[in-house]
Protein backbone atom coordinates (compact mmCIF):
# COMPACT_ATOMS: atom_id res chain seq x y z
CA UNK A 1 0.00 0.00 0.00
CA UNK A 2 1.17 3.78 -0.82
CA UNK A 3 0.51 6.66 1.27
CA UNK A 4 0.63 10.06 -0.43
CA UNK A 5 1.07 13.08 1.69
CA UNK A 6 0.81 16.72 -0.58
CA UNK A 7 1.60 19.67 1.07
CA UNK A 8 3.86 23.09 0.63
CA UNK A 9 6.76 23.97 3.05
CA UNK A 10 6.78 28.01 2.51
CA UNK A 11 7.24 28.22 -1.58
CA UNK A 12 8.01 24.98 -2.28
CA UNK A 13 5.85 21.70 -3.13
CA UNK A 14 6.29 18.90 -0.34
CA UNK A 15 5.71 15.40 -1.13
CA UNK A 16 5.89 12.60 1.69
CA UNK A 17 5.64 8.95 -0.20
CA UNK A 18 5.06 6.13 2.29
CA UNK A 19 5.62 2.76 0.90
CA UNK A 20 3.85 -0.14 3.36
CA UNK A 21 5.39 -3.20 0.64
CA UNK A 22 3.96 -6.16 3.33
CA UNK A 23 0.98 -5.16 4.64
CA UNK A 24 -1.18 -8.40 5.08
CA UNK A 25 -4.74 -7.44 5.02
CA UNK A 26 -6.52 -11.11 6.34
CA UNK A 27 -8.79 -9.08 9.00
CA UNK A 28 -9.78 -5.70 10.01
CA UNK A 29 -6.51 -3.50 10.48
CA UNK A 30 -5.59 -0.17 11.79
CA UNK A 31 -3.02 1.44 9.87
CA UNK A 32 -0.92 4.36 11.20
CA UNK A 33 0.62 6.42 8.81
CA UNK A 34 3.07 9.43 10.73
CA UNK A 35 5.09 11.39 7.87
CA UNK A 36 6.78 12.68 10.68
CA UNK A 37 9.67 9.59 9.76
CA UNK A 38 9.94 10.32 5.81
CA UNK A 39 13.26 11.85 5.34
CA UNK A 40 14.28 13.59 2.53
CA UNK A 41 16.00 12.93 -1.02
CA UNK A 42 18.69 14.92 -1.73
CA UNK A 43 21.18 14.31 -4.53
CA UNK A 44 23.92 17.40 -5.23
CA UNK A 45 25.22 17.54 -8.56
CA UNK A 46 29.43 18.39 -9.37
CA UNK A 47 28.64 21.96 -9.59
CA UNK A 48 25.83 24.33 -9.15
CA UNK A 49 22.54 23.66 -11.20
CA UNK A 50 19.10 23.98 -11.59
CA UNK A 51 17.14 20.87 -10.85
CA UNK A 52 14.14 20.19 -13.24
CA UNK A 53 12.46 17.32 -11.79
CA UNK A 54 12.94 13.68 -9.53
CA UNK A 55 11.45 10.84 -10.77
CA UNK A 56 10.73 8.32 -7.96
CA UNK A 57 9.72 4.78 -7.89
CA UNK A 58 9.56 1.04 -7.03
CA UNK A 59 9.31 -2.58 -8.66
CA UNK A 60 7.76 -5.40 -5.51
CA UNK A 61 8.58 -8.58 -6.55
CA UNK A 62 7.42 -11.91 -5.23
CA UNK A 63 8.37 -15.80 -5.30
CA UNK A 64 6.75 -15.68 -8.50
CA UNK A 65 7.92 -12.54 -10.13
CA UNK A 66 6.97 -8.81 -10.47
CA UNK A 67 4.04 -8.09 -8.45
CA UNK A 68 3.28 -4.59 -8.78
CA UNK A 69 5.12 -1.19 -9.15
CA UNK A 70 4.47 2.83 -8.81
CA UNK A 71 6.19 5.65 -9.56
CA UNK A 72 5.85 9.39 -9.31
CA UNK A 73 7.33 12.37 -10.94
CA UNK A 74 7.72 15.98 -9.15
CA UNK A 75 8.58 18.60 -10.12
CA UNK A 76 11.64 19.46 -7.69
CA UNK A 77 13.33 17.35 -5.28
CA UNK A 78 13.97 19.91 -2.60
CA UNK A 79 10.29 18.52 -1.19
CA UNK A 80 10.74 14.66 -1.88
CA UNK A 81 10.17 12.75 1.15
CA UNK A 82 10.28 8.81 1.25
CA UNK A 83 9.52 6.20 4.17
CA UNK A 84 8.97 2.50 3.79
CA UNK A 85 6.39 1.14 6.79
CA UNK A 86 6.84 -1.80 8.24
CA UNK A 87 8.84 -5.12 6.56
CA UNK A 88 8.95 -6.67 3.32
CA UNK A 89 7.06 -9.62 3.78
CA UNK A 90 8.71 -12.98 3.46
CA UNK A 91 10.29 -14.06 -0.14
CA UNK A 92 9.33 -10.56 -1.24
CA UNK A 93 12.35 -8.12 -2.68
CA UNK A 94 11.75 -4.58 -3.60
CA UNK A 95 14.02 -2.15 -6.11
CA UNK A 96 13.98 1.55 -6.34
CA UNK A 97 14.86 4.16 -8.69
CA UNK A 98 15.86 7.78 -7.97
CA UNK A 99 16.28 9.53 -11.33
CA UNK A 100 17.25 13.34 -11.50
CA UNK A 101 17.68 16.07 -14.18
CA UNK A 102 19.82 19.18 -13.60
CA UNK A 103 20.73 22.69 -15.79
CA UNK A 104 24.17 23.89 -15.41
CA UNK A 105 24.37 28.13 -15.97
CA UNK A 106 26.36 26.93 -18.91
CA UNK A 107 23.63 24.84 -20.24
CA UNK A 108 25.43 21.85 -19.54
CA UNK A 109 22.57 18.78 -18.66
CA UNK A 110 23.25 16.58 -16.01
CA UNK A 111 21.01 13.16 -15.84
CA UNK A 112 21.71 11.28 -12.94
CA UNK A 113 20.14 8.33 -11.62
CA UNK A 114 20.07 5.58 -9.34
CA UNK A 115 18.41 1.94 -8.96
CA UNK A 116 18.89 0.85 -5.56
CA UNK A 117 18.19 -2.54 -4.37
CA UNK A 118 15.55 -1.51 -1.82
CA UNK A 119 12.81 1.81 -1.67
CA UNK A 120 15.32 4.51 -1.72
CA UNK A 121 14.47 5.74 2.18
CA UNK A 122 16.50 9.19 2.88
CA UNK A 123 18.27 8.28 -0.59
CA UNK A 124 21.54 11.24 -0.29
CA UNK A 125 24.14 11.07 -3.03
CA UNK A 126 26.58 13.72 -3.15
CA UNK A 127 27.89 12.82 -7.16
CA UNK A 128 31.70 14.08 -8.68
CA UNK A 129 32.39 14.20 -11.82
CA UNK A 130 34.99 11.07 -12.13
CA UNK A 131 31.45 9.47 -11.51
CA UNK A 132 30.48 10.10 -14.22
CA UNK A 133 30.40 9.50 -18.19
CA UNK A 134 30.46 12.93 -20.69
CA UNK A 135 28.43 12.49 -23.68
CA UNK A 136 28.41 15.14 -26.42
CA UNK A 137 25.15 15.06 -28.34
CA UNK A 138 26.13 16.97 -31.70
CA UNK A 139 22.62 18.04 -33.40
CA UNK A 140 22.74 18.83 -37.43
CA UNK A 141 21.63 21.95 -39.47
CA UNK A 142 17.74 21.93 -39.45
CA UNK A 143 16.49 20.72 -42.99
CA UNK A 144 12.88 22.29 -42.29
CA UNK A 145 11.11 25.60 -41.72
CA UNK A 146 12.43 25.81 -37.75
CA UNK A 147 10.34 25.90 -35.30
CA UNK A 148 11.14 24.59 -31.44
CA UNK A 149 13.38 21.45 -30.07
CA UNK A 150 13.39 19.14 -27.27
CA UNK A 151 15.61 16.59 -26.13
CA UNK A 152 15.98 13.89 -23.64
CA UNK A 153 17.56 11.09 -22.12
CA UNK A 154 16.50 8.09 -20.67
CA UNK A 155 17.86 5.80 -18.22
CA UNK A 156 17.21 2.32 -17.50
CA UNK A 157 18.48 -0.30 -15.05
CA UNK A 158 20.34 -3.42 -16.17
CA UNK A 159 20.62 -5.37 -13.29
CA UNK A 160 16.78 -5.28 -11.10
CA UNK A 161 13.27 -4.47 -11.88
CA UNK A 162 13.02 -0.91 -10.70
CA UNK A 163 11.02 1.38 -13.56
CA UNK A 164 12.18 3.70 -15.24
CA UNK A 165 10.94 7.55 -14.59
CA UNK A 166 10.55 9.14 -17.99
CA UNK A 167 12.13 12.12 -18.84
CA UNK A 168 11.60 15.81 -18.46
CA UNK A 169 14.11 17.14 -21.31
CA UNK A 170 15.86 20.24 -22.30
CA UNK A 171 14.86 22.42 -25.15
CA UNK A 172 18.01 23.13 -27.51
CA UNK A 173 18.96 24.78 -30.77
CA UNK A 174 20.42 23.41 -34.02
CA UNK A 175 23.15 23.04 -35.02
CA UNK A 176 24.16 22.45 -31.63
CA UNK A 177 26.87 20.67 -29.29
CA UNK A 178 25.64 19.97 -26.03
CA UNK A 179 27.11 18.17 -23.49
CA UNK A 180 25.53 15.58 -20.76
CA UNK A 181 26.99 14.76 -17.56
CA UNK A 182 25.26 10.56 -17.55
CA UNK A 183 25.22 8.28 -14.52
CA UNK A 184 26.86 5.06 -15.76
CA UNK A 185 26.45 2.34 -13.00
CA UNK A 186 24.19 -0.51 -13.84
CA UNK A 187 22.67 1.71 -16.12
CA UNK A 188 21.87 1.95 -19.82
CA UNK A 189 20.68 5.31 -21.97
CA UNK A 190 18.36 5.77 -24.90
CA UNK A 191 17.62 9.28 -26.38
CA UNK A 192 14.90 11.07 -28.47
CA UNK A 193 14.55 14.40 -29.65
CA UNK A 194 11.10 16.07 -30.99
CA UNK A 195 11.75 19.01 -33.83
CA UNK A 196 8.88 21.12 -34.09
CA UNK A 197 7.02 23.21 -36.69
CA UNK A 198 7.32 27.30 -36.11
CA UNK A 199 3.92 27.25 -34.14
CA UNK A 200 5.14 24.30 -31.63
CA UNK A 201 3.29 21.34 -33.86
CA UNK A 202 5.11 18.23 -33.69
CA UNK A 203 6.90 17.64 -37.22
CA UNK A 204 9.86 15.39 -36.47
CA UNK A 205 11.20 12.96 -34.22
CA UNK A 206 14.06 10.59 -33.48
CA UNK A 207 14.88 7.96 -31.11
CA UNK A 208 17.99 5.94 -30.29
CA UNK A 209 18.31 2.24 -32.59
CA UNK A 210 19.54 0.53 -29.18
CA UNK A 211 20.43 1.42 -25.64
CA UNK A 212 23.83 2.90 -24.65
CA UNK A 213 26.10 1.80 -22.21
CA UNK A 214 28.83 4.38 -20.89
CA UNK A 215 31.78 4.37 -18.63
CA UNK A 216 32.50 6.96 -15.80
CA UNK A 217 35.39 9.13 -16.86
CA UNK A 218 35.08 8.77 -20.52
CA UNK A 219 33.71 11.08 -23.30
CA UNK A 220 31.36 10.08 -26.30
CA UNK A 221 30.09 11.82 -29.54
CA UNK A 222 26.29 10.91 -29.66
CA UNK A 223 25.13 13.01 -33.44
CA UNK A 224 21.70 13.23 -34.42
CA UNK A 225 19.88 15.06 -37.21
CA UNK A 226 22.57 15.08 -39.68
CA UNK A 227 22.22 13.32 -43.50
CA UNK A 228 21.42 11.26 -45.01
CA UNK A 229 18.19 10.40 -44.24
CA UNK A 230 16.23 7.03 -45.21
CA UNK A 231 14.64 3.77 -43.88
CA UNK A 232 16.78 2.61 -40.58
CA UNK A 233 15.62 -0.07 -38.69
CA UNK A 234 16.18 -1.04 -34.40
CA UNK A 235 19.93 -2.30 -34.23
CA UNK A 236 19.09 -5.50 -32.57
CA UNK A 237 16.30 -7.86 -33.77
CA UNK A 238 13.27 -6.47 -33.70
CA UNK A 239 10.14 -8.53 -35.25
CA UNK A 240 7.68 -5.42 -35.50
CA UNK A 241 9.99 -3.81 -37.92
CA UNK A 242 8.63 -6.76 -40.42
CA UNK A 243 6.97 -9.80 -38.24
CA UNK A 244 4.12 -12.71 -39.30
CA UNK A 245 1.79 -13.53 -36.71
CA UNK A 246 -1.01 -16.34 -37.61
CA UNK A 247 -2.77 -14.79 -40.43
CA UNK A 248 -1.14 -10.94 -39.51
CA UNK A 249 1.72 -8.98 -40.71
CA UNK A 250 2.91 -5.64 -39.23
CA UNK A 251 5.41 -3.49 -40.56
CA UNK A 252 7.25 -0.37 -39.20
CA UNK A 253 10.25 0.54 -40.59
CA UNK A 254 11.41 3.98 -39.84
CA UNK A 255 11.69 6.09 -43.02
CA UNK A 256 13.47 9.29 -41.94
CA UNK A 257 16.36 7.82 -39.49
CA UNK A 258 19.17 9.84 -39.70
CA UNK A 259 23.12 9.28 -40.69
CA UNK A 260 23.71 7.40 -37.11
CA UNK A 261 21.25 5.64 -37.33
CA UNK A 262 18.92 7.26 -34.94
CA UNK A 263 14.96 6.23 -35.65
CA UNK A 264 13.53 8.91 -37.51
CA UNK A 265 9.76 9.30 -38.33
CA UNK A 266 7.94 12.57 -39.69
CA UNK A 267 4.72 14.22 -40.35
CA UNK A 268 4.75 14.40 -44.21
CA UNK A 269 2.69 16.01 -46.71
CA UNK A 270 1.42 12.20 -48.27
CA UNK A 271 2.20 8.79 -47.43
CA UNK A 272 0.71 5.28 -47.85
CA UNK A 273 2.04 1.32 -47.74
CA UNK A 274 0.17 -1.44 -49.86
CA UNK A 275 1.01 -5.01 -49.93
CA UNK A 276 0.74 -6.89 -53.04
CA UNK A 277 1.18 -10.88 -53.89
CA UNK A 278 2.56 -10.87 -56.99
CA UNK A 279 0.96 -8.39 -58.88
CA UNK A 280 -2.68 -8.22 -56.95
CA UNK A 281 -3.12 -5.28 -54.20
CA UNK A 282 -4.42 -7.42 -51.16
CA UNK A 283 -3.84 -4.48 -48.38
CA UNK A 284 -3.30 -1.06 -47.89
CA UNK A 285 -1.88 1.20 -45.39
CA UNK A 286 -2.31 5.41 -44.86
CA UNK A 287 0.79 5.57 -43.16
CA UNK A 288 4.63 5.39 -45.03
CA UNK A 289 6.86 2.59 -43.98
CA UNK A 290 3.95 1.53 -41.44
CA UNK A 291 0.88 -0.94 -41.55
CA UNK A 292 -0.69 -3.95 -39.87
CA UNK A 293 -2.25 -6.37 -42.65
CA UNK A 294 -4.51 -9.47 -41.39
CA UNK A 295 -7.06 -12.20 -43.29
CA UNK A 296 -3.45 -13.64 -45.13
CA UNK A 297 -3.35 -16.86 -46.16
CA UNK A 298 -2.30 -19.92 -44.17
CA UNK A 299 0.04 -21.36 -47.88
CA UNK A 300 3.48 -19.57 -48.62
CA UNK A 301 2.77 -16.66 -50.80
CA UNK A 302 5.85 -14.43 -52.52
CA UNK A 303 4.95 -10.87 -51.00
CA UNK A 304 5.72 -7.40 -52.27
CA UNK A 305 5.05 -4.22 -49.84
CA UNK A 306 5.42 -0.96 -51.55
CA UNK A 307 5.51 2.28 -49.58
CA UNK A 308 6.47 5.96 -50.19
CA UNK A 309 6.11 9.11 -48.32
CA UNK A 310 6.62 12.40 -49.42
CA UNK A 311 7.53 15.34 -47.09
CA UNK A 312 6.51 18.91 -46.60
CA UNK A 313 7.78 21.96 -48.98
CA UNK A 314 9.86 23.50 -46.37
CA UNK A 315 11.88 20.38 -46.39
CA UNK A 316 15.38 20.48 -48.32
CA UNK A 317 16.48 17.58 -47.70
CA UNK A 318 14.97 13.93 -48.25
CA UNK A 319 11.79 15.63 -49.69
CA UNK A 320 10.75 12.12 -50.51
CA UNK A 321 11.50 9.07 -49.62
CA UNK A 322 10.26 5.64 -51.23
CA UNK A 323 11.26 1.56 -50.49
CA UNK A 324 10.04 -1.74 -51.88
CA UNK A 325 10.76 -5.70 -50.34
CA UNK A 326 9.64 -8.82 -51.79
CA UNK A 327 10.12 -11.90 -49.59
CA UNK A 328 8.07 -14.99 -49.29
CA UNK A 329 5.89 -15.73 -46.20
CA UNK A 330 2.97 -18.61 -44.76
CA UNK A 331 1.30 -18.67 -41.44
CA UNK A 332 3.29 -18.64 -38.35
CA UNK A 333 2.19 -20.53 -35.15
CA UNK A 334 2.86 -18.00 -32.31
CA UNK A 335 3.09 -16.98 -29.70
CA UNK A 336 4.81 -14.55 -30.57
CA UNK A 337 5.50 -13.02 -34.18
CA UNK A 338 8.26 -14.51 -36.46
CA UNK A 339 10.30 -11.97 -37.69
CA UNK A 340 10.53 -11.72 -41.87
CA UNK A 341 13.16 -10.33 -43.72
CA UNK A 342 13.29 -6.96 -44.53
CA UNK A 343 16.50 -5.14 -45.69
CA UNK A 344 17.41 -1.32 -45.74
CA UNK A 345 20.09 0.49 -47.66
CA UNK A 346 21.66 2.97 -45.50
CA UNK A 347 23.96 5.80 -47.78
CA UNK A 348 26.57 7.26 -45.68
CA UNK A 349 28.35 10.08 -47.50
CA UNK A 350 31.06 12.15 -45.11
CA UNK A 351 28.96 15.41 -45.41
CA UNK A 352 30.08 19.01 -43.94
CA UNK A 353 28.04 21.14 -41.42
CA UNK A 354 25.20 22.17 -43.89
CA UNK A 355 24.90 17.97 -45.19
CA UNK A 356 27.13 18.85 -48.04
CA UNK A 357 29.58 17.76 -50.70
CA UNK A 358 31.72 19.26 -53.00
CA UNK A 359 30.51 19.35 -56.53
CA UNK A 360 32.49 18.94 -59.46
CA UNK A 361 34.44 16.03 -58.21
CA UNK A 362 34.54 12.00 -57.45
CA UNK A 363 33.11 11.22 -54.44
CA UNK A 364 32.72 8.76 -52.48
CA UNK A 365 29.21 7.31 -50.90
CA UNK A 366 29.70 4.19 -47.96
CA UNK A 367 26.69 1.76 -48.39
CA UNK A 368 25.20 -0.40 -45.88
CA UNK A 369 22.86 -2.81 -46.00
CA UNK A 370 21.29 -3.84 -42.71
CA UNK A 371 18.65 -6.77 -42.07
CA UNK A 372 16.02 -7.56 -39.63
CA UNK A 373 18.47 -8.97 -36.91
CA UNK A 374 19.80 -5.72 -36.52
CA UNK A 375 23.34 -5.74 -37.69
CA UNK A 376 24.60 -5.15 -41.50
CA UNK A 377 25.09 -7.75 -44.31
CA UNK A 378 27.12 -7.74 -47.93
CA UNK A 379 24.24 -8.22 -50.16
CA UNK A 380 24.50 -10.25 -52.79
CA UNK A 381 23.60 -7.94 -55.69
CA UNK A 382 23.82 -4.08 -55.05
CA UNK A 383 23.14 -1.78 -58.11
CA UNK A 384 23.22 1.98 -57.59
CA UNK A 385 21.53 4.75 -59.31
CA UNK A 386 22.03 9.01 -59.02
CA UNK A 387 20.30 11.62 -60.05
CA UNK A 388 21.58 15.44 -59.82
CA UNK A 389 17.50 16.91 -61.10
CA UNK A 390 15.60 15.45 -57.76
CA UNK A 391 14.94 12.44 -59.74
CA UNK A 392 13.77 13.38 -63.60
CA UNK A 393 16.79 11.93 -65.04
CA UNK A 394 18.98 8.59 -63.63
CA UNK A 395 22.17 7.41 -64.10
CA UNK A 396 23.93 4.29 -62.98
CA UNK A 397 27.09 4.52 -60.78
CA UNK A 398 30.14 2.25 -60.41
CA UNK A 399 29.61 0.37 -56.92
CA UNK A 400 32.97 -0.62 -55.26
CA UNK A 401 33.11 -3.98 -53.35
CA UNK A 402 29.52 -3.57 -52.99
CA UNK A 403 29.82 -1.39 -50.40
CA UNK A 404 30.70 1.69 -51.99
CA UNK A 405 29.35 4.21 -54.76
CA UNK A 406 31.56 6.14 -56.55
CA UNK A 407 30.06 9.53 -57.84
CA UNK A 408 30.94 11.98 -60.40
CA UNK A 409 29.09 15.32 -59.10
CA UNK A 410 28.72 17.94 -62.08
CA UNK A 411 29.70 21.54 -61.24
CA UNK A 412 26.56 22.81 -61.50
CA UNK A 413 24.56 20.26 -60.12
CA UNK A 414 23.05 21.25 -56.65
CA UNK A 415 21.35 18.27 -54.99
CA UNK A 416 22.02 14.24 -54.98
CA UNK A 417 19.76 11.90 -55.30
CA UNK A 418 19.52 8.16 -55.04
CA UNK A 419 17.88 5.21 -56.53
CA UNK A 420 19.47 1.58 -55.46
CA UNK A 421 18.08 -2.32 -55.59
CA UNK A 422 19.83 -4.85 -53.73
CA UNK A 423 18.93 -8.56 -52.61
CA UNK A 424 20.37 -10.91 -49.77
CA UNK A 425 21.92 -14.31 -49.80
CA UNK A 426 18.15 -15.97 -49.88
CA UNK A 427 16.91 -13.54 -52.23
CA UNK A 428 14.88 -11.35 -50.61
CA UNK A 429 15.00 -7.69 -52.12
CA UNK A 430 14.96 -4.28 -51.59
CA UNK A 431 14.28 -0.92 -53.49
CA UNK A 432 14.63 2.38 -52.15
CA UNK A 433 14.70 6.21 -53.72
CA UNK A 434 15.21 9.20 -51.96
CA UNK A 435 15.16 12.34 -53.19
CA UNK A 436 17.61 15.27 -52.63
CA UNK A 437 19.80 13.01 -50.27
CA UNK A 438 22.17 15.90 -50.15
CA UNK A 439 23.24 19.27 -51.23
CA UNK A 440 26.70 19.62 -53.44
CA UNK A 441 28.37 23.07 -53.23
Amino acid sequence: MDHAIVGEDGESPQFDWLVQPGLVVDQDVTLTIDARTAEPVSVTPPAAAENLGVGLGYALSGPDGPVLGAGVGLPAISGARTAQVGALAAGYTIDGTVDTEWLGAAGEYYHLAWYPREFPVGFTKVVTRAELATVRVDVGKRVDAGGPIRFASYPAPTTNASPSAGANGIDITAPTVRTLYLTTADTVWSYGMWLSEPDGSDNSRYSSPADKSYTAGRTYREPFNHAVFGPALPAEPNPYSLGRLQDQMALHVHLYSDHAGNLGDNRPQSEWTRLYAGDQLIDESPFGGIAMFSGLPAEPVDYRITTESVRKPAFTLSSSVSAEWTFRSSFVEGPEPESLPVNVLRFQPKLDQDNAAPAGTRFHVPILMQSHTGGTVVPRTLTVEASYDEGKSWRTVPVLGKRTAVLTHPADAKTVSFRASASDAEGNTVKQTIVRAYHLR
